[in-house]
């Protein structure tokens, strides 16, 4: 059986990022033959979805991009949606998965894992400081200031490293994130919390790397907004194996349950520290293992093909 996995075309995306790190898992299939596709042309795609079997798209409809008026009548075959964040009609699907480990499969919907980018093995340059050394990193600012404050809050002396890359889709000339660093720099200015911003997108292996050099990662966003998807940059620093910290916000709630917890609202910074990767570990082996993401979405292609 031949699938064509057709992601978006924007490094500079949470949904490219996600797609890229979901084939990653998925090409190394004994059972589908699976071939990636960047969507940037109708008619180049719909040629070449001509020789597969069917069709699994990641995409957000609030991408700009030809995709987003998928599935196509006209090639005849199962197409399936990875959800991320916004509105569909699930009628017009064969199949639509959502990684989400707090939700339950049902009728079309399909809950998978958390596919991680693959792990890097080189060795770590942590920065040249006795201070305690935290990172986070994402799109449109990341809310970061969230982040400077509660370290400002709980410690008197510490590094706070930011990787605010500019988003393609909904930040392309980096005014948010521009933004967002000025709002750090001002809560960090009167304090011993030194600050490292940069807005360079990095590559997969490079933004593994730089997360494995801080002390630990922290992702906060406000608790009162309502995300229907889940957050995927915690996926990057669960590939790099350090402590993380989240809050109660619900685009975490896949993080929100671990024993012990990392949510700030339960611990304070240090005392997740501590902790280490252990809270991590047995979310890790149940959701993010890769023969479990891949039997998951493959059973549900090939069974819905043969029938």
């Amino acid at each position: 059986m031949k699938v064509l996995f057709c992601n978006v075309s924007e490094p500079a995306c949470g949904v490219f990022q996600f797609g890229e790190n979901l084939f990653g898992i998925l090409r190394d299939s004994s059972h589908i033959e699976w071939r990636l596709h960047h969507a940037s042309d109708k008619e180049a795609f719909m040629e070449l979805a001509k020789g597969f079997d069917a069709v699994l798209y990641n995409y957000s409809s609030l991408i700009a991009s030809f995709v987003s008026v998928a599935p196509f009548a006209q090639l005849e075959k199962p197409q399936f949606l990875i959800f991320h964040d916004a509105a569909l009609d699930e009628s017009r699907w064969d199949g639509i998965f959502f990684s989400d480990p707090t939700l339950a499969s049902y009728g079309k919907w399909h809950v998978f894992g958390r596919p991680l980018p693959e792990s890097s093995d080189g060795p770590v340059t942590r920065p040249n400081t006795v201070l305690p050394v935290i990172g986070s990193h994402g799109f449109i600012g990341a809310w970061a200031a969230l982040v400077v404050q509660r370290v400002k809050d709980e410690f008197h002396n510490a590094q706070v490293r930011l990787n605010l890359p500019f988003a393609k889709h909904v930040d392309a000339d980096g005014a948010q994130a521009t933004a967002m660093a000025e709002r750090c720099r001002a809560i960090a200015s009167d304090s011993g919390i030194e600050l490292f911003i940069n807005h360079s997108l990095l590559p997969p292996f490079a933004l593994l790397d730089w997360l494995r050099s801080n002390d630990m990662n922290v992702y906060l966003r406000p608790t009162d907004m309502n995300w229907r998807g889940v957050a995927s940059a915690p996926d990057f620093a669960l590939a790099a194996d350090r402590p993380i910290a989240v809050n109660r916000c619900n685009a975490f709630r896949h993080l929100h349950n671990l024993d012990p917890s990392i949510c700030i609202e339960d611990s304070n910074l240090l005392q997740i520290f501590e902790e280490g990767i252990r809270p991590l570990q047995a979310f890790k082996n149940r959701w993010c293992s890769p023969e479990i993401i891949r039997r998951q979405i493959e059973n549900v292609i090939v069974e819905c093909a043969s029938s």
